[in-house]
């Protein structure tokens, strides 16, 4: 696992710096970070799992390649499994909607306005489960619920007709990054 998700990772990396070099691997690190990041390995970086290195430190020594996933999701949106998702569900539609006039002043703000209300709600000690707002348990079928289950088919099917939409409109942990 480990060593596959290194080789994810150093794709990106190459994706990131040889971009034009890397264009016709694309699809290639998305199946792959869908597959082995998702799927396989549950390799995401989520509100809920910063949330638990706030609480308890960083893990280094079980899952070494998060910690360093996270750091590089800050310049390689690629390593985020339900991104590279959306991209490639999106490619059933080539011409995508992009908001216009208030909405687009509208979507501009949700994903911080999403961010926020959920801070707020954690400093007024209102317990929430993290996991269950954000669609990236759904790699994980055997803990996903029903709801995130529904949120990540939701967000997959608006991704034919919008650009990557819960990474561009909604992601709170996109936001915090």
């Amino acid at each position: 696992q480990h060593a596959l998700g290194g080789i994810v990772v150093l794709l990106a990396l190459a994706s990131m710096f040889w971009g034009s070099r890397m264009k016709r691997w694309r699809y290639v690190l998305q199946v792959s970070s869908v597959l082995i990041l998702g799927f396989w390995s549950g390799y995401f970086v989520s509100l809920e799992l910063l949330f638990n290195w706030l609480l308890n430190g960083v893990p280094w020594g079980t899952r070494i390649l998060l910690p360093v996933i996270a750091v590089l999701a800050l310049a390689c949106p690629l390593l985020c499994p339900f991104g590279a998702a959306q991209e490639l569900v999106g490619r059933v539609r080539k011409k995508k909607i992009a908001p216009k006039g208030v909405w687009k002043n509208v979507f501009k703000y949700t994903r911080v306005i999403y961010f926020m209300v959920i801070l707020a709600l954690l400093l007024w000690g209102i317990p929430l489960e993290l996991a269950s707002l954000e669609p990236f348990p759904a790699f994980l079928l055997t803990a996903a619920t029903g709801w995130v289950i529904a949120l990540a088919v939701i967000f997959l099917l608006l991704s034919v007709f919008f650009a990557r939409p819960w990474c561009n409109y909604f992601c709170p942990t996109g936001a915090l990054l």
